[in-house]
């Protein structure tokens, strides 16, 4: 299953000749560089390894995966390249394990210790010599990740377990060059610029619907990138004072997340 094309600026694609492309083992979906080459995208199934920019990491829908673990791994597509950014266009797997009366008598909870647990499906991203993603589960489409790039290669893993759930995933990685601001700040995971938006918790519904929310989640840093007028209202010393602590001088705030008892 090939992703559709993603209207993201030609920089964030890799632009190749159409029979470099071809010889790649890419598909071309549109032009770049005013008709000078073509917009090279990859798609992988379980298993695959890519050293390319803009590949599509894909899974259609299914109860039975064909591999457990399902792997991939992702290289540098250059020396130059310090984020590595995954899109969840779609993401759907077993949630987390969930609390459940007992019957009879004894009303305690059965797994009790083990809610919000990925005990069933997984998924994690690693970058050795850095760290690596939280392990998450469930319902994840529209999320993101973004680790900082090694010079050896990451992998991207799903685990599985049972065939009540139906399994389905398509995930873009992007390639992010050093001093790429569009890359976030080093050491974040997620990495938001919009004026407006909204974010949650990995599996946390953003529709109203009642999930159990995925709890195990080591901390991990989300970056939130202020325009440029609130950047201006801050004062010249805390702009200068806030380039300083990030190597990229990108401006903004952020949270650290820390899961905490109620």
């Amino acid at each position: 299953m090939m992703a559709a094309w993603d209207p993201r600026p030609e920089t964030e694609l890799a632009m190749k000749t159409a029979e470099e492309c071809a010889t790649k083992g890419g598909s071309s979906s549109g032009s770049c560089a005013q008709g000078f080459g073509v917009c090279c995208v990859f798609s992988l199934a379980c298993g695959g390894t890519t050293s390319e920019n803009c590949t599509y990491l894909v899974q259609a829908s299914t109860s039975t995966p064909t591999a457990d673990p399902c792997t991939f791994t992702i290289c540098k597509c250059s020396s130059n390249i310090c984020r590595i950014r995954l899109d969840f266009t779609t993401f759907s797997i077993a949630g987390p394990t969930v609390g459940t009366a007992s019957v009879g008598a004894n009303t305690d909870t059965i797994n009790g210790g083990a809610i919000g647990d990925c005990t069933s499906d997984s998924f994690s991203v690693t970058s050795p010599g850095n760290n690596g993603s939280p392990l998450i589960c469930g319902f994840n489409t529209g999320q993101h990740m973004i680790v900082d790039s090694s010079a050896l290669c990451h992998k991207a893993s799903f685990g599985f377990s049972g065939t009540a759930v139906s399994r389905q995933f398509d995930i873009k990685v992007t390639q992010f060059a050093c001093g790429d601001e569009r890359g976030g700040p080093p050491g974040c995971l997620q990495y938001f610029t919009g004026n407006t938006g909204k974010f949650a918790s990995f599996n946390f519904p953003t529709t109203g619907t009642a999930v159990t929310a995925d709890g195990a989640q080591k901390p991990f840093r989300v970056v939130f990138k202020t325009d440029s007028d609130e950047a201006l209202g801050a004062g010249t010393d805390a702009i200068a004072s806030e380039q300083k602590e990030s190597p990229a001088g990108i401006i903004g705030f952020h949270l650290n997340y820390a899961l905490q008892d109620c």
